[in-house]
């Protein structure tokens, strides 16, 4: 389970088809809002989970410290994406088909403007709009946004061997030229890559490389435990991505404490994003009894004060 309690039903469906009813009983029965009955979900799983815990088998790990920077956009980069947010909320009023695109396009603009032009010009191949070709004018005007200066500022100061993580091959290009421009050491890892080519990849990492620069494609797979620092330029809407991502450092092997970085962008869908990890896995740690830092507590309190405006009255593990 990783989004929402119907992939549980389904899962339990598979292997004991009718022990949690129907979908329809399902939905009545365990509705989100009830909380209460998480703890009948726990009783109905009993017979069908077998979990141990890393501290029931004495894996003993070293700490992770998860933590977050909100970054800032500069005026110029607002405008642009308030423009572009503008654009998709009246195309959406239209036509509800391209929905997916046009969120992904949100995403791509806060990771970074390189992203988001490539994917605008190629809409504009297809359908010439003199609203997106001002949009286009307005990025040009963006010359670094702000999850990237922020990057760029932060890397010197680590010192350390680090994996970064992007969701999208452009930001990943994107990045690798800005990091060459500054004599940084890295190498790039991504699904187009051969077999050879990943192992040659990860073993420039660990031999000469400071940087890992990734796709998701590096979130599973690797063993990095000779690198204790994550930097999550970009959140999936997945959380159990996120903790693939942490496995490749944080695993059997690591003798040191990691750090997890998590950037969003302020003011953007990532904090959206951000609100529904949180309850992702706010859901995900209430049925199975978890308590992981995936998130880390001091994002928990941002989400929680800040973005669901919930007074905090007690500490929250996500």
């Amino acid at each position: 389970m990783q989004n929402n309690l119907r992939e549980l039903f389904n899962l339990v469906q598979l292997i004991a088809p009718g022990t949690l009813g129907s979908l329809e009983e399902f939905s009545a029965k365990y509705s989100l809002e009830a909380k209460p009955n998480l703890e009948q979900i726990k009783q109905s799983l009993k017979p069908f989970l077998i979990r141990t815990t890393r501290k029931e088998a004495f894996l003993d790990l070293p700490q992770r410290d998860v933590s977050h920077v909100p970054c800032v956009q500069d005026k110029a980069e607002k405008i642009l994406y308030q423009a572009l947010s503008e654009y998709i909320l009246t195309s959406l009023k239209k036509d509800q088909s391209n929905y997916l695109t046009l969120v992904t396009l949100q995403k791509e603009l806060c990771s970074s403007i390189f992203a988001a032009l490539l994917t605008l010009e190629k809409m504009l191949n297809r359908a010439p709009d003199p609203i997106l070709g001002e949009i286009v004018r307005l990025g040009v005007d963006v010359k670094i946004n702000a999850k990237t200066k922020y990057l760029l500022e932060e890397l010197p100061s680590i010192g350390e061997k680090i994996v970064i993580f992007t969701e999208y091959l452009a930001t990943q290009k994107f990045l690798a030229n800005e990091l060459s421009k500054r004599d940084l050491s890295f190498v790039t890892y991504d699904g187009t890559l051969s077999s050879s080519k990943k192992e040659w990849a990860k073993e420039r990492f660990r031999r000469d490389a400071q940087i890992l620069l990734a796709t998701q494609a590096g979130g599973e797979g690797l063993n990095l435990q000779f690198c204790q620092n994550i930097i999550n330029y970009d959140l999936p809407w997945n959380p159990m991505k996120i903790e693939q991502r942490i496995g490749r450092i944080h695993r059997l092997g690591q003798k040191k404490p990691v750090k997890i970085l998590n950037l969003f962008t302020k003011d953007t869908i990532e904090e959206r994003i951000l609100e529904l990890l949180y309850h992702k896995l706010k859901l995900f740690t209430d049925v199975f009894s978890l308590e992981e830092e995936t998130l880390g507590q001091d994002l928990t309190h941002y989400i929680v004060t800040e973005l669901l405006d919930i007074p905090l009255t007690k500490e929250l593990s996500c």
